[in-house]
C-alpha cells in the first residue's frame, strides 16, 4: 500500500454546486469531492477521446485499487484533516457546540458540549426536545475536539439588456463561493501490491507533485485551486487513520461513514444503511455472526455534472456521510481478536461499497468520537 496526502488551497474563488443548476441561487458544497480530483487528474494524463487508455490508466482510475478521497476542511495550521460530525451526535439547543467552540451569535460564550448516542442509545430520562443534530466537520486534536467551518461569500451576477442598457428582468444569479486561501486535506491511496509504481506513473504523467493547478469553471470566470502532493510516510501531518490496537471487550465495533457510501442489495436497489450481510462478506471467515445493535443513518442523493458531455450525471442514492452503525459480532472458529483487528484495518483502508476510486465509501472503524462523547455534556465533554 502507498499513500500520499493532498493539500488543496483556493487560489481563485470556487463554487462546487450542490446540485444541477436551477433557479437563481447556487449553493456550494462544504468540501471538495474526491471524484472532482479523480476526473481532473485523469484529464491531465494526456488521455483524449478516441485514444485507447493504457493498463496503468485503467489501474489508477477504474480499478478501485487507487482511492481519491474527499478533501475536507482544515484549520489555520493545515495540519489536521477534519471529518464529518456523526449523525449520532447531539447538542443542546441553548448552546450548541463543543466546549472549545465559541457561539457565533454570542461572542465570549462557548458551547455546552456534544453528546453521542450511538454507544449507549438515547437515555430514558433525556428530554429529546432540548437537543438537536449538530452537522458540520470537526477536528480531533487530543484531548479536544473543535468544529471547523469554511467562510463563504456570495457573488451576484446579472445579464445585461443590450437594447436598453440595463439588467434584464429575472436574470439575476447568486453564487456561493469559497474564499481565497481556504485549505482542504485528503489523500490518494493505492491498496494494490505495486501501489508505489502505479502512483509514480500517475505523477510522471502529470509532470509534478507540487503546485498542480486545477481550474474549475464558474460561469465565465474559472475558479482555481492549487493541489500539493506529499508522501504520507515523510509528512509531519496528523495521520489520517490510527491503527486499531484494541476492541471492545463486549464484542462490538462501530462503522462510521466518513464519505457518502453507495451500497446496493442483490436486486441492485440502493440501501440507506450498512447491512449485516455486507459486513459478514467483508469479514468472511473471521466472524461467524453479526447483527446491527443501533444505527443513526440517512440517505443522500448524489448529483453530478459531466464536463465532457455537458449534461447531468445519473443520480445515485447513497448512505450519507456521518452515518454511524454499532455492530455486535461473534468470532469464527479458531479466530482471535488479532485476526479481527487486522481484517478491520484492511477494510478501513479499502472502504465499503461502490465507486471507491471517486471518494465514496470511506469509513472509520471504532471511531474515537463515539467513545469520547458518549457522556452527557454536563458530565464531561
Amino acid at each position: 500500500m502507498k499513500e500520499y496526502i493532498l493539500t488543496a488551497e483556493v487560489v481563485e474563488p470556487i463554487c462546487l454546486a450542490k446540485r444541477q443548476e436551477a433557479g437563481n441561487i447556487y449553493e456550494t458544497l462544504d468540501y471538495i469531492p474526491g471524484r472532482l480530483i479523480w476526473g481532473a487528474l485523469a484529464s491531465l494524463t494526456g488521455i483524449r477521446p478516441g485514444k485507447k487508455p493504457g493498463d496503468e490508466f485503467l489501474e489508477v482510475f477504474f480499478s478501485d485499487n487507487v482511492i481519491f478521497s474527499n478533501l475536507y476542511p482544515t484549520d489555520e495550521t493545515k495540519a489536521f484533516r477534519s471529518k464529518p460530525i456523526p449523525l449520532s451526535a447531539r447538542a443542546l439547543k441553548e448552546a450548541p457546540g463543543f466546549k472549545e467552540d465559541e457561539l457565533p451569535d454570542l461572542p465570549g460564550r462557548y458551547g455546552k458540549g456534544i453528546w453521542d448516542w450511538l454507544m449507549d442509545g438515547i437515555p430514558e430520562d433525556v428530554v429529546k426536545e432540548e437537543y438537536e443534530k449538530y452537522p458540520g466537520f470537526y477536528i480531533y486534536d487530543p484531548p479536544n475536539c473543535k468544529k471547523v467551518s469554511i467562510p463563504k461569500f456570495y457573488l451576484t451576477q446579472h445579464e445585461r439588456d443590450s437594447v436598453r442598457g440595463v439588467s434584464k428582468e429575472g436574470r439575476l444569479f447568486v453564487r456561493e463561493l469559497f474564499q481565497r486561501g481556504e485549505a482542504f486535506l485528503g489523500f490518494i491511496r493505492s491498496i494494490s501490491a505495486d501501489g508505489d509504481k502505479v502512483l509514480e506513473w500517475l505523477f510522471g504523467e502529470i509532470g509534478s507533485k507540487a503546485g498542480i493547478n486545477l481550474e474549475i469553471p464558474i460561469g465565465r470566470s474559472p475558479g482555481r485551486i492549487n493541489l500539493t502532493v506529499e508522501d504520507a510516510m515523510s509528512c509531519s501531518k496528523h495521520p489520517l487513520y490510527k491503527e486499531l490496537s484494541t476492541l471492545n471487550s463486549d464484542g462490538i465495533f462501530t462503522i462510521t461513514c466518513v464519505s457518502d457510501t453507495i451500497v446496493l442489495d442483490q436486486f441492485l436497489r440502493p440501501l440507506k444503511y450498512v447491512p449485516k450481510d455486507l459486513v459478514l462478506r467483508e469479514l468472511y471467515g473471521v466472524i461467524k455472526t453479526c447483527e446491527v445493535i443501533r444505527h443513526f443513518s440517512a440517505a443522500e442523493v448524489i448529483r453530478g455534472w459531466s464536463g465532457v458531455y455537458q449534461r447531468p450525471c445519473e443520480d445515485e442514492v447513497a448512505i450519507a456521510k456521518g452515518s454511524a452503525f454499532l455492530f455486535k459480532y461473534g468470532l469464527g472458529d479458531g479466530k482471535k481478536s488479532e485476526d479481527l483487528i487486522r481484517t478491520l484495518n484492511e477494510l478501513q483502508k479499502r472502504g465499503l461499497g461502490l465507486r471507491k476510486a471517486e471518494g465514496f465509501g470511506e469509513i472509520s472503524i471504532n471511531d474515537t468520537f463515539h467513545h469520547e462523547y458518549k457522556r452527557c455534556p454536563e458530565e464531561g465533554r
